[in-house]
């Protein structure tokens, strides 16, 4: 476990402000020799926010040349374990409340109308089946389609593929049964230069596609979420969004005020800026305080926090096994982490 430095009460200020004087640099350059941000040290720790790690206490004590002893003993200070982390004194997250879930999308109709679909001799051969109604199933491969997936305009064809470095087991052991239960279609898996994934061939599947769901065909710049995702359900809604940021979405855990790696962050970044708004949108009907950035090229929304990750991995979850690695990990890391 890690060791921090416990002083009491306003010293911690006065040991670094101190500190400043006697080297006679500022803030930014005592940062750049601890190998820390800035603002932890000048804001979190000078402040008390967060209590002094050991090692930059040690640090300190080698370059104003004196004992890490004679300092413990000059402020009273001592050497404790890095203990329980509280969210509430940490990051100001007790700003950060998550929100009821209010749903405001009116329709409540699941049933689909695919009497104008055609199946090829391949795809009855195959037994290709289509979906009749709006499933949590079908909602999330809707997600993974906008995300990772593409729909030929010249031919029935339709791709969906992932990184062939982090994505293998996704596939291999999530997307492969899912196209099964919903389409009794068995798809091919297989490397590509960059990718992992498959092609598959099949005119109702690509009508299906194309004039039931409304997803559009070709590049998939200025795409928006269809319309029959837009309901009055909430299993849909998180299936769908699940499906989309376990292709396209992205997590990690940002180092600040002095613990590495722990302050979550998900997000998902796309070229078309309507579709990332209507994701922001049913983000805070589902209670989350999203952030949103709207780029020149590229536009992006975020969702930040312990309560954020806590109330995602509650509602939505990830069903993509590098994502949920690395919120393992991140438990592992801080077992202790308060929540309340």
């Amino acid at each position: 476990m890690k060791k921090r430095v416990s002083f009491p009460p306003h010293q911690q200020r006065i040991f670094l402000e101190k500190t400043i004087t006697k080297l006679n640099l500022n803030w930014k350059q005592l940062a750049n020799k601890l190998d820390i941000n800035e603002s932890t040290l000048s804001k979190t720790y000078r402040f008390e926010k967060s209590r002094l790690p050991q090692d930059i206490f040690n640090q300190i004590a080698f370059l104003i040349h004196i004992s890490q002893r004679k300092l413990l003993h000059s402020y009273n200070a001592k050497i404790t374990n890095e203990g329980r982390i509280k969210i509430r004194s940490v990051l100001g997250e007790n700003r950060k409340k998550m929100h009821p879930v209010k749903i405001k999308f009116t329709n409540q109709n699941l049933n689909l109308n695919i009497n104008n679909i055609k199946f090829s001799l391949f795809d009855k051969k195959k037994g290709i089946k289509i979906p009749q109604k709006i499933t949590s199933d079908l909602a999330e491969e809707i997600g993974m389609h906008l995300g990772d997936g593409f729909l030929s305009s010249r031919k029935y064809e339709y791709r969906l593929k992932g990184n062939k470095k982090d994505e293998k087991e996704y596939y291999l052991h999530h997307v492969k049964k899912l196209y099964k239960k919903l389409y009794n279609l068995d798809v091919n898996l297989k490397e590509y230069d960059t990718t992992f994934g498959f092609e598959a061939h099949s005119q109702a599947i690509h009508n299906f596609k194309d004039l039931v769901l409304g997803i559009k065909k070709g590049k998939k710049e200025g795409i928006s979420i269809p319309k029959l995702i837009k309901i009055k359900d909430i299993s849909i809604l998180t299936a769908f969004l699940r499906g989309i940021f376990d292709t396209d979405g992205n997590i990690h855990f940002q180092s600040r005020y002095g613990y590495k790696n722990y302050y979550p962050h998900i997000s998902l970044t796309q070229k078309s800026e309507k579709l990332i708004k209507e994701i922001w949108s049913i983000l805070k009907m589902l209670g989350f305080n999203p952030s949103l950035y709207n780029g020149k090229n590229q536009s992006s929304v975020s969702i930040y926090g312990y309560q954020s990750i806590e109330h995602y991995m509650t509602l939505i979850g990830f069903n993509n096994p590098k994502h949920q690695q690395k919120v393992i990990n991140w438990k592992n890391q801080y077992p202790k982490l308060s929540w309340r």
